[in-house]
């Protein structure tokens, strides 16, 4: 039932949108800081619990692991589309709160004391059993926050509609790089702490885990919001209930517009999160530099792409230029890698390298205003959901094979941490670790993204999809405006 006849929804509400978009950020925001609480400790894991590159990378990969072999992410998709956004948000919330604490159990010393320690230490050998307990606890949480993902997605299109799309979304992304900067440098500060004496490494997936319980709450408040206005519409709108069948991933998968999103999703984000994971690390050998200091210096790429990438959806809103902006961004990143991999010790060093992080700011900025808001001109809303989910599918290739791919390269050109403890041991001079080779994989990365998006460009000419244009079209039962042989039968 709408408000007194009206005709208006509780959507309609400036105040009730924006406390929507609040409820569902801040979610976000904690997800992506629970997940990198420990990249800038790789050090301090290769030290205190022998894990080395490949195993930190397979155990940042982890959370990608079961949304990309099981094809997790898709069902969440299914999911969410069935099920509606309230019970997509309280599964999702309850797998990410079961991956976090089975991470921090996976850390502690009660877990090295137990029998499950010595079992899993008995098989895959060349990875210690706390790694495989974190990973495993990383792994449900990544599926949880996949899923979680999928339903924030789908729920700013449904609350903000044609209104200030661009903009919901890339407050809620700038939110998420908010978390990103107080990972760079929380875990290392909580670490410091003398909580948990003798499982000191627990302490950051502890803090994490009881934000964790706090972001998840505001994720159920979102529920009670989203019941009322389904009320208020009542059958006016399609937002769930759409039955789970095979024929829409076939059908979205003949859609070209969406398989260049989806690509280029693929090949942009794997030049951003797997480049995370490694970048405290990266900077702390190149510069000579302790953690918590170059963690600060690095938080200056997540908060300078939230500052900016505001603007840039707003700019979407209302001048476009979509497309043009992925190029761009995605040259930016390019050039930012390129700085990283042939970085001077030094002052000199150190300027360039805040150039590096600056440039990968504007890019992030540039490219999560721009992409996103894309989707809902292709898609319908009945099946945005699964839409989202597929995307999100392929683009988990990319971050679970990305820091699996660097770990190894690192290992095969640098020191394994048992070599680096005997000649710590022998009193002789360590060397530092080479990312150069990495790097350079990185910048072949920003390359092929900046071909791809440019090959988006050059077929939205030709085919007129509009995604250069300023408006986001409302997806309905069909998209309103659109022709439905530019939207390819979807």
């Amino acid at each position: 039932m709408t408000k007194e006849g009206t005709g208006k929804t509780m959507r309609d509400a400036r105040w009730a949108r924006w406390l929507v978009l609040l409820l569902l950020s801040q979610v976000t925001l904690i997800a992506f800081l629970f997940t990198d609480l420990l990249s800038p400790l790789k050090s301090v894991l290769e030290r205190d619990l022998l894990w080395d590159a490949t195993t930190f990378g397979t155990y940042s990969g982890s959370s990608y692991f079961l949304n990309v072999f099981a094809g997790f992410l898709v069902f969440a998709g299914f999911i969410v589309d069935s099920l509606g956004l309230r019970g997509g948000t309280r599964i999702a919330g309850g797998i990410m709160l079961l991956g976090a604490w089975l991470e921090f159990y996976g850390l502690t010393d009660t877990f090295r004391a137990s029998a499950l320690h010595g079992w899993l230490g008995g098989w895959w050998t060349s990875m210690p059993p706390t790694a495989k307990m974190a990973s495993l606890g990383l792994t449900l949480f990544g599926c949880g926050a996949a899923m979680m993902a999928v339903v924030v997605t789908k729920a700013l299109v449904k609350w903000f509609g044609e209104r200030e799309i661009a903009t919901a979304m890339s407050l809620q992304m700038a939110t998420t790089r908010i978390g990103m900067a107080l990972a760079a440098f929380a875990g290392v500060y909580i670490y410091a702490w003398d909580l948990l004496p003798g499982a000191q490494i627990a302490q950051p997936v502890l803090m994490g885990s009881l934000l964790l319980v706090l972001g998840v709450a505001g994720g159920w408040a979102f529920c009670a919001f989203d019941r009322r206005l389904d009320l208020e519409l009542g059958d006016r709108e399609v937002h769930r209930g759409a039955p789970i069948r095979l024929a829409t991933i076939t059908q979205l998968l003949r859609n070209r517009a969406y398989l260049l999103i989806a690509l280029f999703v693929l090949i942009y984000y794997m030049g951003v999160f797997p480049f995370q994971k490694f970048a405290v690390d990266m900077l702390h050998h190149q510069l000579g530099m302790s953690e918590m200091r170059v963690g600060l210096i690095f938080s200056l790429y997540p908060i300078g792409a939230a500052l900016v990438t505001p603007l840039f959806g707003m700019l979407l809103d209302r001048r476009g230029y979509g497309l043009t902006m992925c190029i761009v961004g995605s040259g930016c990143m390019m050039s930012g890698h390129a700085i990283f991999a042939f970085l001077p010790p030094g002052q000199v060093g150190m300027s360039l390298a805040i150039v590096g992080i600056l440039l990968q700011a504007l890019s992030l900025g540039l490219v999560t205003a721009s992409i996103w808001p894309l989707l809902p001109r292709v898609v319908r809303i009945e099946n945005f959901g699964t839409s989202l989910s597929l995307i999100f599918w392929i683009e988990n290739w990319g971050l679970f094979g990305g820091p699996v791919a660097i770990g190894r390269l690192l290992d095969a050109t640098n020191l394994s941490p048992a070599e680096i403890r005997t000649l710590e041991r022998a009193g002789q001079a360590i060397p530092p670790t080479n990312y150069q080779p990495s790097m350079l994989c990185f910048v072949a990365i920003g390359l092929l993204a900046t071909a791809t998006a440019a090959w988006m460009w050059r077929e939205d000419r030709r085919r007129g999809w509009g995604m250069e244009k300023r408006k986001t079209a409302q997806p309905g039962p069909q998209a309103r405006g659109a022709h439905p042989e530019r939207l390819e039968r979807l």
